[in-house]
């Protein structure tokens, strides 16, 4: 980050113990975040929404105004709030429930929050200090809602689109009070809350929230304690709530631009959660599986509401099963559905990426061993590669499997399937066992 360019573009300045430039500002399971860098090019401090299949996930640009002009700012990230100053003024930032912003502004300076621009979209005002911004390309609504101070809001209509330009909304304190707004995103209809908890309430929840989750992984050396918590805070603050294609809250794999879970890397978010959130650990493995199509395959990557079965993923799977296994303890039926969806993942390998039929499975695309830039297919495609003949196949885990099911259940699981164990036309597998 230059920050010479960001006081130019008069923008913020990041201090805090929290790297925002690293990790946008969010909170686990809520699908609201504040980011810079986004799409647009311009370095400012934007608010983006992690829903998936959308063309446009950047919603608003933020900025302290006084005097008519954008006036550079310092900005502080801590987990609970985000925090603007500048010129005797401070705007402040948290996120409620799973999809909530709060805003609080204090001092002499206008917060402005300005609409990028997009096709299709309109703000009208509902009533008095609540305003209705429909956000068509980022498939999005926010309802603002002004809870003390002055709101002035800017959407000129277009005569002949039925669109209004991008709106302007200024937030000003008044009288000497600091000024409040809600922003909530929402799928279809805005419910009205019943309560809304104060600001400092919310902050502070969010605070407490994930440090109880970062004291499960223990201490660290003092040397490492703010890389291991700013570890933490990434894996917590990446986590999007359970909703569409996402059976369980899902750790993305960035709220920048890789908004989205690929088949493998889900595996390495699971095994970053051990041993200190072996449950929450176990629902990341499972994820893609809840997706797996009837012949076996897995996706290459899935949102919330889109999924990719262009490519795929390397079977990495039962490796960090093994692993998994080590930490957590699976009801008698996760272990029976994880064998299952084993077995019809490594049969879809053998069965439907073995074209030439000589027993070695295959990729047909360079990204598909992950390897994204193809060392392991420069020689051409398809690409029978060691890892791939490996991966597949792991009767240690079959064992591990049927060994965990027998201490349970009287009888285990079936036998392996005969992919495991068939007399085969594998090349390099003496006795038609790959050892």
């Amino acid at each position: 980050m230059n920050p010479s360019l960001l006081a130019a573009s008069a923008t913020a300045t990041p201090t805090g113990d929290l790297d925002i430039a690293d990790a946008p500002f969010s909170r686990r399971c809520h699908w609201l975040a504040f980011a810079l860098h986004p799409e647009t090019g311009r370095d400012a401090l934007y608010l983006r929404n992690a829903r998936g299949g959308v063309v446009n996930r950047t919603l608003l640009r933020i900025e302290l105004e006084q005097d008519g002009r954008t006036v550079p700012a310092t900005l502080h990230v801590s987990v609970g709030r985000l925090t603007l100053t500048a010129a005797g003024s401070c705007a402040e930032f948290c996120l409620d429930g799973t999809n909530t912003a709060r805003v609080r502004l204090s001092g002499p300076a206008t917060l402005r929050l300005h609409v990028v621009d997009q096709l299709y979209s309109s703000t009208l005002q509902c009533e008095t200090g609540r305003w209705h911004l429909n956000l068509n390309a980022s498939s999005t609504r926010l309802m603002v809602t002004r809870l003390h101070g002055e709101l002035a809001v800017e959407a000129p209509f277009i005569p002949g689109k039925s669109d209004t330009a991008p709106a302007l909304l200024r937030l000003r304190a008044s009288a000497g009070a600091p000024a409040e707004l809600e922003i909530t995103e929402f799928a279809s209809t805005w419910i009205r809350p019943d309560t809304r908890p104060a600001f400092d309430a919310i902050a502070n929840a969010a605070e407490l929230e994930f440090s109880t989750w970062f004291a499960a992984f223990g201490t660290f050396p003092a040397r490492w304690a703010p890389l291991a918590r700013r570890a933490a805070f990434l894996l917590w603050a990446n986590t999007a709530p359970a909703s569409g294609n996402y059976a369980h809250p899902a750790i993305l794999m960035s709220r920048n631009a890789m908004i989205s879970v690929w088949s493998w890397d889900h595996c390495f978010s699971a095994l970053a959660l051990l041993p200190s959130h072996p449950r929450q650990a176990w629902e990341q493995w499972w994820l893609p599986f809840a997706l797996q199509t009837p012949e076996g395959m897995l996706p290459d990557a899935f949102t919330d509401a889109s999924v990719d079965f262009g490519m795929t993923k390397p079977p990495v799977h039962g490796w960090a099963l093994t692993t998994l296994l080590r930490h957590y303890t699976p009801t008698p039926g996760e272990l029976a559905q994880a064998y299952t969806a084993l077995e019809r993942w490594t049969s879809w390998w053998l069965t439907h990426r073995d074209d030439d039929h000589d027993g070695i499975p295959q990729y047909n695309h360079g990204c598909e061993s992950s390897w994204d830039n193809d060392p392991l297919c420069c020689g051409g495609l398809p690409c029978e590669s060691a890892d791939l003949t490996v991966y597949p196949v792991d009767e240690r885990l079959v064992r591990v499997l049927n060994q965990t099911l027998q201490r349970k259940t009287p009888h285990g699981l079936r036998p392996p399937t005969p992919l495991l164990d068939q007399p085969s036309r594998r090349r390099g597998c003496p006795g038609g066992r790959l050892r």
